[in-house]
């Protein structure tokens, strides 16, 4: 489980240092389908009550593509689910929580980070 925490840092740390002003929060949504090999991302942020939808440097990671993919082979072992999509939610402080979406599951929320 060490592991998931791991790589699932090393996203929000990508997520957190695109961001290129200040926010309220972030939700950052990632659908992986490992048998086509691809991923498709949704980054919303609000700021100042606001919705928006930044184009970043994040949509075009391969930084995310592999850390998901690896987040996806971690969860299989850990959890013997097949992880379909993850949702980050960031506060302003920089406080991380995460949903897990399995196939064939309902949502699950993990803890804070």
């Amino acid at each position: 489980m060490l592991r998931q925490f791991e790589i699932l840092d090393e996203i929000v740390q990508i997520v957190f240092d695109s961001c290129e002003e200040e926010f309220d929060e972030i939700s950052f949504e990632v659908e992986v389908n490992v048998e086509e090999h691809w991923i498709n991302m949704t980054l919303c942020q609000i700021v100042k009550g606001e919705k928006d939808f930044p184009p970043t440097s994040v949509s075009d990671s391969d930084d995310i593509a592999n850390l998901s993919f690896e987040l996806h082979k971690a969860m299989k072992v850990h959890t013997g689910g097949d992880l379909k999509k993850y949702t980050l939610n960031i506060d302003g402080e920089g406080v991380a929580s995460t949903n897990f979406e399995y196939r064939d599951q309902t949502p699950e929320q993990d803890s804070p980070q």
